[in-house]
């Protein structure tokens, strides 16, 4: 594969590089560029500084120490080709402290660097601790490029703390895109994640990720959850799409996506992964690829080409403990994956229950590393978690109470939860009214044929797991024989306190039931009396349903206990 290094050949900076005029002594707002006393930053005028002797190789700026007093918002630099980064021309290799601030707003539309992002070349330096929100980049330079949110290439420098959110693309020919870093050259990222859209049109060599769109260092706990997709209709072009990065020749550890992978291509130098697209001689460990999908355009597709955690085509690449959404979709719209196993290509299953159960994946992501974990949550980092994505939540029955009906009058209610459809709703304890049915699409439906409170038990169920919901059906009576004989009854006193007498109409064998506002039945017994007294001086107070049933027809009368 055609590789686009970060080393630039030096060339005198030229005028489009100067953001602001160079002056003698750094406008700052306090530091001196020591480690102990770093250049404090706070104005985008003042980071355009920054810029500007960095990209005229000023050696007395572009290795001290600098760190952001405040937010920043770049919308000042966004006509034209707007902002132009940190190390365009030349390297930055100074620490840049973000101190946990973000820079608002970076826009970029250039066709003629090399590398692009807020910092272009970073060579042996540091960048820490920083977001770069509603990012807007996009390179186009005929001869290729390294884009990424926070930095275009890293060589030999460590990256972490970090997040870009936005979109990041190129149509360069030869194109490495990464939400976070484009390419990452024996450098080190750690403790960052994107939620930037990453998207390639290049006509020969694009390998894009999540995270990084080419590795040759160390990526770790780091996460991705935009889209990562890839478009080409050139036959001589090679695309790489994966969730955390396109290539990879190093180390990627401890690391998850959820983005959904897409390539369109009408030719089959193409790969897809869930985790590495294109990976040789490298390690990937301890990864979770929660992807919903892999998606290939293209009738030519091989099953070589797409993996869940990634492709290693010459067997050269090292998996060790990485996992996949068991029910994650493959190019042919199915489930079937070939290599399944913690040490093989597609990673070994789990199910989204499991995934909701343990917020640690397994113990892949922990509080010692810097991960925020809950149960119910996906891991996050800065003190937050990740929401669980739809393809992974499992149903969530809402319907909390159900219509009453009648006996011969007919019955409909919808039940409803959320999650990913389809969703199979089953009857799993308890019994509907005589009369009434369940659907599998969740309707219960019919003609209830006798009175009475019925309690029962719905459970839903999709691909991801399933939900159970205890609910009850109050069904009074129509019109039909013996109503005149137990409709035609007296309670009282009403509300009661301790005893509450039901008179009726005569004397006969009969089944009285009695339930709190739950549904719940509390006390049941049998009696021909035509007058019962009914001792309710332990009942809680509140609303009561008494059930009188003869064996034919009931009715259900209710009262308030004091």
């Amino acid at each position: 594969m055609k590789k686009i290094y970060c080393l630039l050949s030096l060339i005198p900076a030229i005028t489009m590089f100067i953001l602001t005029p160079i002056t003698t002594q750094a406008q700052f707002s306090g530091g001196d560029g020591t480690e102990n006393n770093p250049y404090i930053i706070t104005t985008a005028e003042q980071l355009a500084q920054l810029a500007s002797y960095v990209n005229t190789d000023n050696s007395s700026y572009n290795d001290k120490h600098y760190k952001l007093g405040n937010d920043l918002n770049l919308s000042g630099y966004q006509t034209g080709e707007g902002w132009i980064p940190i190390g365009s021309s030349y390297n930055f290799k100074g620490i840049f402290d973000g101190n946990n601030k973000k820079i608002i707003g970076l826009k970029i539309n250039n066709t003629t660097l090399e590398n692009v992002g807020l910092f272009g070349y970073l060579r042996t330096g540091t960048i820490k601790n920083l977001g770069i929100v509603e990012t807007n980049i996009i390179s186009s330079r005929a001869a290729g490029s390294n884009t990424g949110g926070v930095v275009g290439c890293n060589y030999d420098g460590n990256i972490s703390n970090c997040y870009s959110t936005g979109s990041i693309s190129s149509s360069s020919s030869i194109a490495y895109i990464g939400g976070v870093v484009g390419s990452n050259d024996n450098g080190n990222v750690s403790n960052c994640y994107s939620t930037s859209s990453i998207s390639s049109s290049a006509s020969s060599v694009s390998s894009i990720g999540g995270v990084a769109g080419y590795n040759n260092g160390n990526i770790s706990n780091c996460y991705s959850t935009g889209s990562v997709s890839s478009f080409s209709s050139s036959s001589i072009s090679s695309h790489y799409v994966g969730g955390v990065a396109g290539s990879n020749y190093g180390s990627i550890s401890n690391c998850y996506s959820i983005s959904l992978i897409a390539s369109y291509y009408t030719y089959t130098n193409f790969l897809a992964g869930g985790i590495v697209s294109n990976s040789h001689n490298g390690i990937i460990s301890s990864c979770v690829a929660l992807n919903p999908s892999i998606n290939i355009a293209s009738s030519l597709a091989k099953l070589t080409n797409y993996r869940r955690i990634g492709v290693d085509l010459l067997t050269t690449t090292t998996f060790i403990n990485n996992i996949a959404y068991k029910y994650m979709l493959n190019p042919e719209g199915n489930t079937t994956w070939n290599n399944i196993g913690a040490n093989q290509t597609d990673g070994e299953d789990i199910t989204a229950q499991s995934i909701n159960a343990d917020g640690t994946l397994g113990g892949r992501f922990t509080s010692a590393n810097g991960w925020t974990i809950q149960n119910g949550k996906l891991p996050g980092l800065f003190g937050n978690t990740v929401d669980i994505p739809a393809h992974l939540k499992t149903p969530n029955i809402i319907t909390e109470t159900l219509f009453d009906g009648k006996v011969g009058t007919t019955y409909s209610h919808s039940l409803i939860a959320d999650g990913i459809t389809p969703i199979t709703w089953t009857l799993s304890n308890g019994t509907l009214p005589i009369g009434l049915t369940l659907s599998t699409n969740g309707i219960i439906s019919g003609t209830p044929t006798v009175a009475g409170i019925f309690n029962f038990t719905v459970k839903a169920t999709n691909n991801s797991g399933n939900d159970t919901k205890a609910l009850n059906i109050l069904i009074e009576d129509g019109v039909g024989i013996l109503e005149s004989e137990l409709s035609k009854i007296t309670l009282y006193p009403n509300p009661a306190q301790t005893r509450l007498t039901v008179k009726r109409l005569e004397s006969s064998k009969i089944t009285v039931a009695i339930y709190n506002n739950l549904g719940t039945m509390v006390k049941t017994f049998e009696t021909i009396s035509d007058e019962i007294n009914v001792d309710v001086s332990n009942f809680s107070s509140g609303l009561y349903f008494i059930q009188l049933f003869n064996g034919k027809s009931s009715t259900i009368k209710n009262f308030v206990k004091e």
